[in-house]
């Protein structure tokens, strides 16, 4: 008994420690990702502006023939060239900043969900997105809304957000335990099929459980995933550094 014991405890560590370097691994790919859209992205953006600039400028001095005269034919093309580099800009900028620290996650988790699953449906506008969230939610410390929220991207992400048709959610907490359930139907059994990364959403269930703490579980239908995220809701002032304990749910 002792020696299925040791062996059980030994695959475990083994498990949870392959699935935590796939967690880094994915963090890391996408920090990579990031720095390759500011330096590759944001900056290309910034020098064109500043070129465009520069003529603007350039091109609202005096004529040399007509001191008291500009041209005004050709600033009006590099007017509108300008706006556009700064709309495009804006864009990227509040992109980079809502995958750096999601809106809303220093003030509510209902609204920080809120905010990423718009912002998904904005990339996927054929998407249905139904939403039932509290108006009112106990402040939870940063780093579980952070681990949340990642899983929940990350169930996107794994779940080929092009094939999904509709997606639905809900968040609710009742007597300490937080709940959240999320069901998505995908276009047909064919996307249904290739929505399959088997391996990875274990290595993602083994993370949830382990840096909420919580539990995460999946029930596979015909045509949609239904995954269940539990975990043991705590005001902010308790510290992770003395997480409560989550016992997997009876149903």
């Amino acid at each position: 008994m002792l020696l299925l014991s040791l062996i059980w405890g030994g695959a475990s560590y083994w498990r949870m420690q392959r699935s935590l370097r796939w967690w880094l691994t994915q963090a890391a790919v996408e920090r990579t990702d990031q720095a390759d859209q500011i330096q590759n992205g944001l900056m290309q953006d910034l020098f064109a502006l500043r070129l465009s600039l520069s003529k603007s400028l350039d091109l609202s001095q005096p004529n040399q023939t007509q001191p008291n005269q500009t041209q005004p034919n050709q600033t009006q093309p590099n007017q509108a060239a300008i706006e556009t580099l700064y709309n495009t800009l804006y864009t990227n900028l509040n992109q980079l900043s809502a995958a750096l620290s999601p809106p809303y996650i220093r003030e509510s988790l209902p609204l920080a969900i809120q905010a990423m699953l718009q912002q998904w449906q904005a990339a996927h506008p054929e998407a249905k997105l139904q939403l039932a969230l509290p108006a009112t939610w106990d402040l939870e410390p940063i780093a579980r809304s952070q681990v949340l929220l990642t899983t929940l991207a990350a169930l996107l992400k794994l779940s080929e957000a092009a094939a999904i048709s509709a997606l639905s959610l809900e968040l609710s907490q009742e007597s300490g335990q937080a709940k959240l359930i999320l069901r998505l139907v995908y276009r047909d059994s064919a996307t249904r099929s290739a929505a399959t990364h088997a391996k990875e959403l274990r290595y993602l269930r083994d993370c949830f459980r382990c840096l909420m703490p919580g539990w995460c579980s999946h029930q596979a239908q015909p045509l949609a995933d239904l995954w269940q995220l539990r975990w043991q809701a705590y005001p902010v002032e308790n510290s992770l550094e003395n997480p409560v304990e989550f016992e997997k749910p009876q149903s």
